[in-house]
């Protein structure tokens, strides 16, 4: 029988309270709507250890069914660079600040925004801004947060077909 680790995916924001825990939340959503095991975490370059999700990034990810009130936010570490399979950033700026503290991570970061529907050259922040912002903010990343699940999960289907196991 084979044992088979579940993917690890961290995501990252510059504080840890918008985008980053909101892509979490939607990667846990997307992927348990497919029963697909996996461990999410999330993370900010510039992040304090404990703040909340801010309200509006609660608010409107309620909307969707998704609770994100238990979110803490925490710094980017070493232990969660090394941990992750992937580490999905929200802005090139995020990237490079890994790659800072782990010169051999660069192989695991994917840019969300090569993900969204319109082309971008990152995730836009709504910090600060509107409730409709953070509506937007939210729906983007949940569409570009799915796209980027079918990606993976195409690519594991064809790497155990091409193993010859289900």
């Amino acid at each position: 029988m084979n044992s088979v680790r579940a993917s690890r995916y961290l995501f990252v924001c510059t504080a840890n309270i918008n985008r980053s825990p909101t892509a979490a939340a939607w990667a846990e959503h997307h992927l348990a709507q497919r029963f697909v095991s996996a461990d999410i975490r999330s993370a900010g370059v510039a992040a304090w250890q404990g703040a909340e999700a801010s309200a509006y990034a609660i608010d409107v990810i309620r909307e969707h069914g998704i609770d994100l009130r238990d979110h803490r936010s925490q710094p980017i570490s070493l232990e969660l660079v090394q941990w992750a399979d992937h580490i999905v950033v929200m802005e090139p700026r995020h990237a490079e600040r890994i790659v800072e503290l782990v010169p051999q991570s660069t192989t695991k970061i994917i840019g969300l925004w090569s993900y969204l529907q319109q082309a971008m050259e990152w995730v836009p922040d709504p910090h600060q801004q509107s409730i409709e912002v953070f509506r937007n903010s939210c729906r983007d990343i949940g569409e570009a947060v799915s796209r980027l699940i079918q990606e993976h999960l195409a690519a594991r289907r064809a790497a155990r077909l091409a193993r010859g196991t289900q």
